[in-house]
């Protein structure tokens, strides 16, 4: 619900910022002639993006006069303001061009607003009237492998793999483990898995054994966790676990028949059927 108010609020926002911009100052119409024109930007208008590039923003005519290139500018001063609020560096490149570049990057999974100050001002007292925005790149679950399971650690565990990369510890603040039918919350340990640039793996380990596993990743919210940066909270309500890897025939079966099926002794097998509640009595 919140998630859905916040939406409302942004095209509101921005519908009334449109027409701000489309107008002079007291509601007149601006001619195209008395204004300084915004020729390029190095993001567009609604792009996505996936990495920290600056924001370089040329103008049809001088801004600032040739000894203001290249200095750094204090953000109070900078031709535009960014929403939500970005730290950086920006200085002028030239007399007609601005760059800005994020200090800590953008933050993953989030909608960006660039909007021109009211008081900007060629060097010919020409005003500028212009905005866009940018979303970066969301985090998001490609896929959930679950493995057979281990009878030396006595666990079964389930390799996550994201677009982005993501770490054990990130994860840890966002990611409940259920069992699916009693919905109680279950302990787990993460470890790293990325074997090379392109694969953003974690494998998560459990010794809950349960017939179903509920997954869950919560958003970043206004808590104290740490930023992970999915655009929508992920469920899995009804993930099979190291059950269906092991492609058992039958659902109830006695610990002879499963320990033959799972190549597992007779003692591991009764104790893993008895957990899940498949014990054939």
């Amino acid at each position: 619900m919140k998630h859905r108010i916040r939406r409302i609020v942004l095209t509101i926002f921005s519908l009334a910022l449109l027409l701000t911009l489309c107008s002079g100052m007291g509601g007149k119409p601006l001619d195209a002639d008395d204004m300084t024109a915004v020729s390029k930007v190095s993001i567009s208008n609604k792009e996505v993006v996936s990495q920290n590039r600056p924001i370089i923003v040329t103008f049809s005519e001088a801004m600032v006069k040739p000894d203001a290139v290249d200095k750094p500018v204090p953000e109070k001063d900078m031709p535009f303001r960014i929403s939500p609020a970005l730290k950086g560096d920006g200085r002028w490149l030239t007399e007609k061009s601005f760059s800005f570049a994020s200090s800590g990057g953008y933050p993953r999974g989030k909608q960006y607003f660039v909007i021109f100050k009211d008081n900007l001002r060629s060097l010919d007292k020409k005003p500028v009237r212009y905005f866009f925005s940018f979303r970066t790149q969301a985090v998001s679950v490609k896929n959930v492998w679950p493995n057979p399971y281990d009878e030396a650690k006595k666990e079964i565990s389930l390799l996550m793999s994201f677009n982005l990369p993501v770490t054990a510890e990130s994860l840890r603040e966002h990611l409940t483990i259920r069992d699916a039918a009693s919905d109680e919350t279950l302990e787990y340990n993460l470890r790293d898995m990325q074997r090379d640039a392109s694969e953003h793996e974690i494998l998560i380990r459990t010794d809950a054994l349960r017939p179903k596993l509920a997954l869950s990743i919560a958003l970043d919210g206004d808590s104290d966790r740490t930023s992970l940066g999915f655009a929508k909270a992920y469920e899995d309500k009804d993930f099979q676990d190291a059950m269906k890897k092991l492609n058992i025939p039958a659902m109830y079966m006695t610990g002879e028949d499963f320990a033959k099926e799972a190549k597992l002794g007779y003692e591991d097998s009764t104790r893993i059927l008895k957990a899940m509640g498949l014990m054939q009595n």
